[in-house]
């Protein structure tokens, strides 16, 4: 997962063998650092298991 930023908004790009799968974002605010990245890893992780689920859960 690659962790991007434009302004406030705060991106993770989810790749697979190297390959971008999807983006995922969300506007810090005055959340730390540490909360976007958590927060960041909790969306990635839902996509993940919703792409596995339509792809027969195969990764």
């Amino acid at each position: 997962m690659t962790m991007l930023r434009d302004g406030s908004q705060h991106i993770a790009v989810v790749e697979r063998r190297g390959i971008p799968m999807c983006r995922v974002s969300t506007a810090a605010g005055d959340k730390a650092a540490e909360q976007v990245q958590t927060d960041l890893a909790d969306k990635a992780r839902a996509w993940i298991a919703e792409f596995l689920a339509r792809e027969g859960g195969s990764a």
